[in-house]
C-alpha cells in the first residue's frame, strides 16, 4: 500500500509482468492437478465401482441387472481413464514449463511435489 496508495481507484496499479502470472498459475495448476487430484479421481473410481454393485442388487439382483451395472461401471471407468489421462498430460506440461522458468521439484514429507522459485530454498 506505501508504494501504489491510489491503487484502489483502478487507475494506479503496480506494474504486472506477463511471464510472472503465466508462471503463477502453472504452479497453482500443477498443485491442483497433481496427486491430490489423482487421489480424488481413485476415491471417485471406487465410490462408483461400490454403487454399481448396490445398483445390481437392489434392482434384482439377476443377470440383467448385474449386466446393466457392468455396462454402467464400464462407461465411467472410460470416462475415469480419459480424466486421468488428460490430468497427467496438463501436469506434465505445466511441470515443463515451470522447470523451464528455473523453478525446482521439491518432495514434501507426505510425497506432494511443488515447485519453488529460482534461488528460493525448500525450509
Amino acid at each position: 500500500m506505501a508504494q501504489f496508495p491510489q491503487a484502489g481507484d483502478g487507475q494506479s496499479l503496480p506494474p504486472v509482468v506477463p511471464d510472472a502470472l503465466e508462471l503463477l498459475k502453472a504452479r497453482i495448476n500443477f498443485d491442483l492437478t497433481g496427486k491430490n487430484a489423482q487421489q480424488r479421481m481413485l476415491y471417485g473410481v471406487l465410490g462408483v465401482t461400490v454403487a454399481c454393485v448396490v445398483l445390481a442388487v437392489r434392482t434384482g439382483g439377476d443377470a440383467v441387472a448385474f449386466s446393466a451395472a457392468a455396462a454402467l461401471w464400464v462407461l465411467v471407468m472410460a470416462v475415469f481413464g480419459i480424466g486421468f489421462v488428460v490430468t497427467r498430460k496438463r501436469n506434465a506440461r505445466f511441470a515443463a514449463r515451470l522447470r523451464a522458468a528455473g523453478f525446482t521439484p521439491v518432495t514434501e514429507e507426505g510425497g506432494r511435489v511443488r515447485y519453488l522459485p529460482p534461488g528460493r530454498t525448500p525450509s
